[in-house]
């Protein structure tokens, strides 16, 4: 159970008489086991696969919950019951300068238990001798208080070329940059930066030496400046970086002497030798490039484990209060150590795939800005290529959005109606019309209602209100009613003048009327009719089309 290796393996074999000893069962076991996580380890790698969040209870506690996770000796670390600790009494917890980042890690452990008589004392003693009857698997909880090297991690070594410029107990500064990009191709180099909560101010600022490899500005100056208001302790950075056209391998380095860290005050000079990232320009897929190196590994170096096989659960932040300390946050499983199922692989292929592995991204890049334009003005739509860049410019100008409402006027006519009587199904003498009317609402198609108030000079009707009635439409519904006007035998009908933006109203007496005269009130309405615009709707869409077919035509050579 001692020996970390798992090969060769060896099984029991059973026959009819033989002597099984201990050694026979220890194989047992140990040929299962080793199998076992040396397909963990292969198979699945390390890390959280369930559950094992940590939580902060308040200022000096936290808490562990129930989980699962994998060491990278394919082990099994099954966390059964919450586990509630004080930090300060967790192994590896210094009672030194508390305004720092501390991390709470977990490893596979091995404990005896129930302790029973042995048989087979040979000692001389006269003491009874015991030993365990049982092992249970279980786990460690300590605390480092030192990052690891970002390159330690398989998960993103495998796919990122990682180097550490900088490192003390306040401020961690590394770069990382894909392993592979292609001829010409632009890809980013990150820049992560890590601090202490009570830590000032960050500012950075190194200059790159490489051969193979350029910056997209005059100068190979990186900069990073730490928001006034930020409030985090981590920040990432990109900077955009274009590979040369033809193959090589060559490396990216800090030039000499030009590292500048500022924390608050403070100015520091940084020199790191050590600071490379080496990255392979290739022709070939970098995807396939990057399945060889997997699968062209040594069974050696894909079994490598460090001495130390723990687990990051949780980045602590603690702020130093006087002579003690206060939890301030608490940062799950910083450094990315988790494990996938299959099912969980196969939902988030759906979604386009959009991991973090630090592989090279696509090869050309996009920005896109609005124009705003008055409101009666086209929209438009262009594209500019900048091929030294690879980067396109998309440009959308949009007219101010304006509110189409309704315009209405309003207002009366009287028309005198001199009808002589006539008799029962004869045709009526004479129509009458009023003059044109203004409706002030400028050329073009107007909407007007009409409809007519009885004017009558019986005072009777005066007091019944009967002059306030309005009625609108076949007036004939009111006939033999309570409600009946003496104008139900008057049709009424409405002339436009569209390009005089004037109207004229008449009426038509049906039958014998005792009205003499007939009060006509009008409502004129103006609006963008559906027709009018669905024509701006289409001519917008078209304009945007032609600009998509012309942008496309005029970049089809450069992707």
């Amino acid at each position: 159970m001692k020996n970390l290796r798992y090969f060769p393996f060896e099984r029991n074999l059973f026959f009819k008489g033989k002597l099984l000893t201990v050694r026979d069962f220890e194989s047992e076991q140990k040929y299962f086991n080793d199998k076992r996580r040396l397909l963990n380890r292969l198979i699945y790698g390390s890390g959280v696969v369930s559950g094992l969040q940590v939580i902060r209870v308040d200022d000096k506690q936290i808490s562990m919950e129930t989980g699962v996770a994998l060491d990278t000796l394919g082990r099994e670390i099954v966390v059964a019951s919450p586990v509630k600790m004080k930090l300060s009494m967790i192994d590896g917890f210094k009672n030194n300068d508390y305004a720092k980042n501390v991390y709470l890690c977990i490893s596979y452990d091995e404990k005896g238990k129930e302790q029973v008589y042995s048989v087979n004392n040979n000692s001389s003693s006269s003491e009874e001798q015991s030993e365990y009857n049982r092992v249970m698997e279980s786990y460690k909880i300590f605390i480092k208080e030192e990052a690891p090297d970002p390159a330690a991690f398989e998960h993103s070594n495998q796919f990122a070329s990682i180097c550490l410029i900088y490192d003390d107990s306040q401020v961690r500064i590394w770069q990382s940059t894909p392993r592979y990009v292609n001829p010409g191709e632009i890809f980013e180099l990150t820049l992560h930066i890590e601090k202490t909560i009570q830590t000032p101010r960050i500012e950075f600022e190194y200059a790159l030496d490489t051969k193979h490899f350029s910056l997209n500005s005059s100068s190979n100056v990186l900069a990073f400046s730490e928001p006034l208001d930020g409030q985090t302790t981590a920040y990432q950075k990109t900077f955009s970086i274009k590979a040369s056209d033809l193959p090589a391998k060559s490396e990216i380095t800090l030039k000499s002497d030009s590292a500048k860290l500022s924390i608050g005050d403070k100015l520091l000079h940084i020199t790191s030798k050590e600071a490379t990232n080496v990255i392979e320009i290739i022709t070939g897929a970098i995807k396939d490039r990057l399945l060889a190196d997997y699968y062209d590994r040594s069974l050696d170096k894909a079994v490598e484990f460090t001495s130390d096989s723990c687990i990051y659960l949780a980045k602590i932040c603690l702020l130093q209060m006087g002579s003690t300390y206060m939890i301030e946050k608490i940062d799950p499983v910083p450094f990315g150590e988790y494990i996938y199922n299959t099912t969980i692989l196969n939902q988030l292929a759906g979604f386009g795939g959009s991991g973090s592995t630090g592989a090279t991204k696509a090869s050309y890049r996009a920005k896109s800005t609005t124009v705003e334009l008055n409101a009666n003005e086209t929209p438009k739509f262009s594209v500019d290529y900048n091929e030294a860049n690879q980067l396109f410019d998309f440009k959308l100008s949009l007219p101010k959005s304006q509110k189409i409402s309704n315009e209405v006027t309003k207002g009366y006519v009287d028309i005198p109606v001199k009808s002589k009587g006539i008799k029962p199904f004869s045709k009526p003498e004479k129509s009458f019309f009023s003059d044109e009317i203004d409706h002030f609402l400028g050329s073009g198609q107007v909407f007007v209602v009409t409809g007519m108030e009885e004017l009558s000079g019986d005072p009777i009707s005066g007091m019944l209100n009967r002059s306030e009635q309005v009625y609108f439409g076949d007036n004939d519904v009111f006939k033999d009613t309570q409600y009946e006007s003496e104008i139900n035998n008057i049709a009424i009908g409405t002339l436009m003048y569209p390009q005089k933006g004037t109207f004229r109203i008449g009426v038509k007496p049906q039958g014998s009327t005792s009205s003499t005269s007939v009060r006509v009130h009008w409502w004129a309405f103006k609006q963008l009719s559906e027709e009018q615009e669905g024509l701006a709707s289409e001519e917008a869409i078209n304009e945007i089309q032609s600009g998509l077919l012309e942008a496309a035509g005029s970049t089809e050579s450069g992707t």
